[in-house]
């Protein structure tokens, strides 16, 4: 559960895959139980469902910010470098291939210890002293 919601710490390519692809399918998964909810009673649940659509998506931006900041940090980069994302149409897709494919640095950097050791998440994101 640390892999989402701190900012602390370095993971690899394949843990921030594995917690992106997890983000979208809860994300996905939980908007199309709202569809279903809301399009069932009568009235205008246009409305209503768009608030909720709009905090739901709010609680996944935090998250999500969390992975791309620890992967970003494996990369020996700040994690102010999610800042990418706002630029229109290529930011999402920079920010995904930058840290879905590029290898992390080795061994130490200033942000921990390297996230392909044997430790589990928990005692890396820790292990690094500032």
């Amino acid at each position: 559960m640390k892999l989402h919601w701190d900012f602390e710490g370095r993971i690899s390519r394949k843990e921030y895959l594995f917690g992106f692809v997890f983000l979208v399918l809860v994300y996905t998964g939980s908007s199309l139980l709202f569809v279903l909810l809301f399009s069932l009673p009568t009235g205008n649940p246009a409305a209503t469902m768009g608030f909720f659509v709009i905090v739901f998506k709010a609680l996944f931006i935090w998250p999500n910010f969390c992975l791309q900041t620890k992967r970003f940090h494996d990369l020996n980069l700040s994690g102010w470098w999610c800042l990418v994302n706002v630029i229109p149409y290529i930011g999402p897709f920079i920010t995904l291939f930058t840290l879905g494919l590029l290898k992390g640095e080795q061994g130490e950097n200033r942000f921990g210890v390297t996230p392909l050791s044997d430790r589990p998440i928990a005692d890396r994101a820790y292990q690094h002293q500032y």
